[in-house]
């Protein structure tokens, strides 16, 4: 008897909605009220909704019926917009935010350049596309879209460690084609000025701000004031024998050399190839006892090269020995492409698709970050940096030494070793001119290393966030040495993926002068009087993305109040002067001591240096950061801001943060109180004293209501209850729903 053939398995579907829609008539979530109901809104197709769209931006495709989900969430809340994609950005506009007031709808941060649900083209890294249950990386002519209808969701993974998930359920499939393709194509583009910043008319908007005074080192007097001011123009010299590139492309128009190395040695035709490879010696600091640190590639005859190490010898000490040369080829630092897969590997851990992969990944999170190989490098980093500060405090030169242009790891190292040093580079204004110096003029490469192009492939390399890093690092060991704060530094590689500032989307300077030139032609051509910095940004000139409230968010308080005690020490040692000694024997201390408010001062510090051991007393002292293992930790607000399973809701450096804010606005308050006492009372002994003003603390940014704050605050925030995502469930999904919250245990 033959036997009876199995009914075929029903396969379950691999993609289920759970937010129910009504085509017949279109609703949305009344999120203002505590339950969940339908509200009206009559036919949704009517509704226009648009972009905020910047001068010059276009739309070039689009598609309605979007539904987006609220990422980590196991109940599926999300919202359904309208998906569009501009010369610019991919920008998700949804129903939602329309009805919403602007007061209301977020507590974050706004970027004038870029909205919270927007994402910059030039930002995204990869593109994933979900068809038939099947999850695919899409490229450029990777595999023909065609093969992927229908697409059930587009996943677009950005520079800024976050994922953006768009899901197709509802939408006109030609249109979803239409739309993924334009954003393939441009956001990779091959040319810099296939980029926006090109097309942007940037004189139509936010025009008439006060424009930052950070000197760009493509002047004579930018070298020129710098060498004065770190008294190095005995032993080193502007050229301007590469003025317009007359000599090399690889080199800036203006840089500093050795005394003794004459423009003739530096434009001798048989130098011609040692200068495309960068074989002479840049100078880029000095230190107070003289030492000076030198950058400088390899070159193509050790001849030749010998013969550059000779002009670095100092010319107040003939019999010097040989400088000390830090070679960064010899396996100490890993190679662009070892830093590319600890990069990758980094964001593969710190960006788990779904909640299950995070969850499924916990228990082995630790070890695979330290897999990664990421914080090795940063601990590399900064020991080679300590061992430059090092030599130099033994009054030795500094050579830098690397391959290819030596314009990759020497940034890092150099800029890093001069943090350690100079307390003015620990500025916000010093910090971004040391970046513009070491990073910009001398010509690192962040089109290619950045992925702001992509022309060549495999020359993408993430040095400028491992430098960030690093002096995230720094900013931990040392948290009163440093006037910018955390948020600062994120905020500035987030600039870096907009691909709007003319320091972050160019090969070197020679390349920005083409492009630069090449606009000038074409205004001139287009207009009859122009200005090129209506055109032409700066990344910082912050005033152009967000408000006085969010750049006040850049200054760290606990740096003004070290420089406020120690303004105070200074004031109360004038005053001991200007009494004599007889002032001090009526308050009963001796001759030279300390006060008792002095010792007060004092302790604060004492007690960091007791904590970290090398922390310094005074800003103008050597820092000597930690750089074992144990002493590196994970950048968390960077690298898990937008990991909501890690957030911690009122708690975290944000909120340590508004906490220290909070704490030195209350001391500037007190301040005007005792002011105001000491001016109404009558001095017994007149005493001339310098007229130099107290400082005080002055923080212009309105407090966020604490429900609003979390450790990913500002880019992250934490919405208030009465304002959360409620999902439209059906009731059978609902009462079928597990709700695992409950029983998972918070992580730390």
């Amino acid at each position: 008897m033959a036997l009876a053939k199995k009914p075929p398995k029903h396969q379950k579907p691999t993609f289920v909605s759970h937010i129910v829609t009504n085509e017949d008539n279109n609703s949305y979530i009344d999120t203002k009220s505590e339950s969940c109901f339908y509200v009206p809104l009559g036919n949704h197709h009517e509704m226009h909704l648009e972009p905020n769209l910047l001068p010059g931006e276009i739309v070039i495709s689009q598609v309605g019926k979007v539904t987006r989900y609220v990422p980590y969430s196991n109940d599926k809340s999300g919202q359904i917009g309208t998906l569009f994609v501009t010369n610019y950005r991919v920008s998700y506009v949804t129903y939602l935010a329309e009805s919403l007031s602007t007061e209301t709808k977020y507590c974050g941060r706004h970027n004038k350049l870029i909205g919270k649900d927007d994402i910059a083209l030039t930002n995204i890294l990869e593109i994933y596309l979900t068809s038939k249950g099947k999850r695919r990386k899409y490229t450029k002519g990777s595999f023909s879209l065609k093969t992927m209808i229908p697409v059930q969701c587009l996943e677009l993974h950005s520079k800024d460690f976050r994922i953006h998930s768009f899901y197709f359920e509802n939408c006109d499939q030609n249109d979803v084609l239409k739309t993924v393709n334009s954003i393939v194509h441009h956001a990779f583009p091959l040319k810099t000025d296939l980029l926006f910043v090109f097309a942007f008319e940037m004189d139509k908007c936010c025009s008439e701000i006060d424009l930052c005074n950070v000197m760009s080192f493509t002047s004579l007097r930018d070298w020129d004031e710098l060498l004065c001011h770190l008294r190095a123009s005995n032993m080193f010299r502007v050229t301007k024998c590469n003025a317009e590139f007359a000599v090399s492309d690889s080199l800036p128009e203006y840089f500093v050399v050795p005394f003794a190395l004459e423009d003739t040695e530096i434009v001798n035709k048989k130098l011609e190839r040692e200068l495309d490879k960068r074989a002479i010696p840049l100078w880029s600091y000095s230190y107070a006892n003289g030492s000076a640190l030198i950058r400088m590639a390899y070159g193509l005859s050790t001849q030749v090269h010998d013969s550059m190490l000779e002009f670095v010898r100092r010319r107040d000490r003939p019999k010097e020995p040989d400088p000390d040369v830090v070679d960064l080829g010899n396996g100490d630092l890993p190679s662009l492409k070892e830093l590319q897969m600890a990069y990758e590997r980094l964001r593969e851990h710190c960006m788990p698709p779904t909640n299950k992969d995070f969850w499924s990944s916990d228990l082995t999170w630790f070890s695979a970050i330290e897999g990664s190989q990421w914080l090795t490098y940063v601990s590399r980093a900064i020991a080679i940096a300590c061992r430059i500060v090092s030599s130099m405090l033994r009054n030795t030169n500094v050579v830098i030494r690397e391959k290819d242009g030596g314009t990759d790891f020497s940034p890092v190292v150099s800029c890093l070793a001069q943090l350690m040093m100079d307390a003015n580079s620990r500025t916000i204004t010093g910090f971004e001119s040391l970046i513009e110096k070491d990073w910009v003029a001398l010509g690192h490469r962040f089109a290619d290393r950045c992925g702001v192009i992509y022309q060549n492939e495999g020359e993408e390399s993430p040095l400028f966030l491992l430098f960030l890093d690093c002096v995230w690092q720094l900013l931990q060991q040392f948290p009163s040495s440093f006037e910018f704060s955390e948020i600062y530094l994120t905020s500035l590689w987030d600039s870096v993926g907009l691909a709007m500032f003319h320091n972050f989307i160019f090969n070197g300077p020679s390349d920005r002068s083409s492009a630069f030139a090449s606009l000038l032609q074409r205004l001139t051509a287009a207009k009859s009087s122009w200005n090129l910095s209506n055109y032409v940004m700066s990344v910082w000139d912050w005033q152009r993305q967000f408000s006085a409230g969010d750049i006040a968010l850049f200054t760290n308080p606990l740096y003004v109040a070290r420089a406020q005690i120690e303004d105070w020490q200074s004031r109360d040692c004038r005053l001991s002067e200007a009494c004599g000694k007889v002032t001090a024997c009526q308050n009963g201390h001796k001759s030279g001591s300390l006060t008792p408010r002095q010792a007060v001062d004092l302790r604060p510090f004492r007690i960091s240096q007791s904590m970290h051991g090398a922390a310094s007393l005074f800003a103008h002292d050597v820092l000597r950061p930690g750089f074992a293992m144990p002493q590196i930790r994970l950048w968390e607000h960077c690298y898990l801001r937008w990991l909501t399973p890690v957030e911690i809701i009122g708690g975290g450096m944000p909120c340590e943060y508004l906490a220290q804010s909070a704490l030195m606005s209350e001391i500037k308050a007190l301040q005007k109180k005792i002011s105001k006492i000491e001016s109404s009372q009558a001095a017994s002994v007149t005493i001339n004293l310098p007229k130099k003003p107290r400082k005080v603390f002055g923080l212009s940014m309105a407090t966020p209501p604490p429900e609003c704050v979390s450790s990913s605050y500002p880019f992250s925030p934490t919405r208030p209850s009465n304002l959360s995502i409620i999902p439209v469930i059906s009731p059978t999904l609902r009462q079928n729903s597990v709700d695992n919250s409950s029983s998972r245990s918070s992580y730390v």
